[in-house]
């Protein structure tokens, strides 16, 4: 039988793919089916079709689950609401280049200060959780 990749990785992939629709579904709350077509178009999921190792065995479910994912929740919540990232920087007093750095996740809103996170969940209208990354 010819395999894509070795299947000493098969159980460990399947276990990742498991721990990511786990953690997409019913952690971040996306629904099974949106999941699925997001992690179809992904770059992790090249990866694991290809075989390599670092996504068969390396990274774990969350790892790919939030690779999947296309935005951050501030991305998410500020389309939702309607406002730039600028507007966004200056209903909230968070700077400007602070937010694009969340959103572009080169800085993790989760070691965030929670006066920072309060007060975009403010403009925002919506919870601290809701913004922090799961």
């Amino acid at each position: 039988m010819l395999h894509a990749y070795q299947e000493i990785y098969l159980s460990s992939a399947m276990s990742s793919m498991g721990e990511a629709f786990d953690y997409a579904v019913n952690d971040c709350k996306i629904p099974g089916g949106d999941f699925v077509k997001m992690l179809i178009v992904s770059p992790a999921c090249s990866r694991i079709e290809n075989g390599e190792p670092a996504y068969l065995a390396g990274k774990s479910g969350i790892e790919i689950a939030r690779k999947t994912f296309p935005e951050t929740n501030l991305k998410r919540f500020r389309s939702l609401y309607g406002c730039s990232q600028s507007e966004l920087s200056k209903l909230s007093g968070v700077s400007l280049r602070s937010i694009q750095m969340y959103e572009q996740r080169q800085k993790d809103i989760n070691k965030a200060s929670v006066d920072t996170v309060r007060r975009l969940a403010k403009v925002l209208g919506c919870t601290v959780e809701d913004l922090v990354e799961k």
